[in-house]
């Protein structure tokens, strides 16, 4: 019996309604409805899910548990938990927008790491006394003025939250450098992979230097082996060693037993592949844009901006550039030829919202292209490229949809891209240029198709027709 089915019932139950009665007044058969009790058989789609709601009168809040319960047992419980991710993400990852704890702090903690030196380790024992414990080191790493850059390299998956978090909260008050190696689910059957990249960017977003690394491994296994301490840190002149239950840890502060643990972090990396790319100049961020077009065809953009490249040409691109340089010169012929294809193809889809190209229409500038690259496009120019994009998608061209706000609030501070071949890249908005995850997997790009279906049948997005309506609307808007 699924989880759907079993709450069908439960509500089912409550209500004091016959089957025969919901038969009728939903137009499924009995024999049909009987199947989705047993869980034999499910609901077609979440419309229909919302219609049996409806006929049983639950109240808002029952007829959201009851299509949860149906998109769990639909799409699996991790492929559900990663939507919620996905959405979090686009939405403008608030969840890491972290309020500072305020906790009185165990001063027998502070006092046994105040004894720490090469002769003596310190252990602690309970969620609370590690969480605490890995604060005050940080504090103790930074020094008394706090003011020394603490680098910390960390051994971590993303989702341990009860160390991710104290550090996270402490790179708003400390000068923190740090290095993270991640090992991603080589199970491509199931995997968490998405819930995995999804926490990294905890840390491409907070204000703190940060490079991530990863590895391929299968994580089950890999924890067993590594059963009692698999997560470790090096903070300063400290070695952090905590449980995978993240219940107890040890620091140690000895010579020879730092200098180990540091040759065997360094084996590790040499093992890895770098997970984010740090654009800090315009030459990387167009090597980086020639690199993301020669690894594969994208075949689907997700973001607060609509992708514009396609109503437009090389001419209009060569005309608002800033920077002349053979690397620049060079992405932009690529993309002029990748979407060229895309609309050859018909096969590039495009998820955005409103205000994203309202945003372009106003100040002429495009999501992700800083402007020392690229001048601000005039409105008579902006008006001719949303005309476009009009009549690419009405021929088909293009399948371009407008995000239903009141469901999905896209932040421009994140997009996705995927590609056929199965690379992933997650930009997110960090100074200037912001920052790139560029990862290579076929089951990271399924996920997120299975996301947008998922999206689509809730309704997060309106259709083609809809979204083109709403773009004519805006050339009269704009037109006066």
């Amino acid at each position: 019996m699924s989880l759907f089915s079993e709450n069908l019932k439960e509500y089912v139950q409550k209500s004091h309604i016959s089957v025969s009665k919901l038969s009728a007044e939903t137009e499924i058969s009995r024999t049909l409805f009987h199947k989705y009790l047993s869980g034999n058989r499910m609901p077609k789609n979440s419309q229909e899910v919302r219609r049996i709601g409806s006929a049983m009168m639950l109240l808002p809040r029952q007829q959201e548990d009851l299509l949860e319960c149906y998109a769990r047992s639909t799409y699996g419980e991790k492929n559900y938990e990663s939507f919620g991710k996905l959405k979090h993400m686009l939405e403008g990852m608030y969840d890491f927008r972290l309020e500072k704890r305020r906790r009185i702090l165990d001063m027998d903690i502070v006092k046994k790491l105040s004894l720490i030196n090469g002769e003596e380790a310190a252990s602690f024992y309970g969620r609370l006394q590690v969480e605490d414990a890995l604060t005050q080191l940080l504090w103790l790493a930074a020094g008394k003025n706090r003011k020394e850059c603490v680098k910390v390299k960390m051994i971590i998956q993303p989702d341990q939250d009860n160390i991710i978090n104290p550090i996270l909260r402490m790179s708003s008050h400390l000068d923190l450098d740090l290095e993270h190696i991640v090992c991603l689910d080589c199970n491509k059957n199931d995997n968490d992979n998405i819930g995995l990249l999804f926490s990294t960017l905890a840390f491409e977003f907070a204000s703190t230097a940060y490079q991530s690394y990863f590895y391929y491994d299968n994580i089950i296994y890999h924890v067993n082996q590594m059963s009692l301490l698999p997560n470790m840190l090096l903070v300063g002149e400290y070695v952090f060693l905590c449980s995978n239950e993240a219940d107890e840890c040890l620091i140690l502060h000895q010579k020879t037993e730092i200098e180990f643990f540091r040759k065997e972090y360094e084996k590790m990396k040499n093992c890895t592949q770098k997970l984010g790319i740090i654009n800090q100049s315009a030459e990387e961020l167009a090597e980086l844009m020639s690199l993301v077009m020669e690894s594969g065809m994208v075949d689907l953009q997700i973001g607060c901006f609509p992708c514009l490249l396609a109503a437009m040409d090389e001419k209009i691109i060569q005309r608002h550039l800033r920077l002349q340089s053979p690397a620049m010169e060079k992405a932009v012929q690529m993309i002029g030829e990748t979407f060229s294809q895309l609309k050859e193809k018909r096969q590039f889809r495009n998820y955005f919202s409103e205000a994203g190209l309202r945003k372009f229409m106003q100040n002429g500038i495009i999501q992700g292209y800083p402007s020392d690259i690229f001048l601000p496009f005039t409105a008579q120019e902006r008006m001719v490229i949303l005309k476009r994009l009009l009549w690419l998608l009405k021929s088909g061209s293009l399948s371009y949809y407008m995000a239903r706000e009141s469901r999905l609030r896209m932040d421009d501070a994140v997009v996705i891209y995927a590609s056929r071949g199965g690379d992933v890249n997650f930009w997110c908005k960090s100074g200037a240029y912001g920052k790139t995850i560029m990862v290579k997997e076929t089951s990271i790009v399924e996920n997120i198709h299975r996301f947008i279906d998922y999206a689509v049948e809730n309704d997060w997005f309106y259709s083609k027709q809809v979204t083109i309506e709403c773009i004519e609307q805006m050339i009269i808007e704009y037109s006066m």
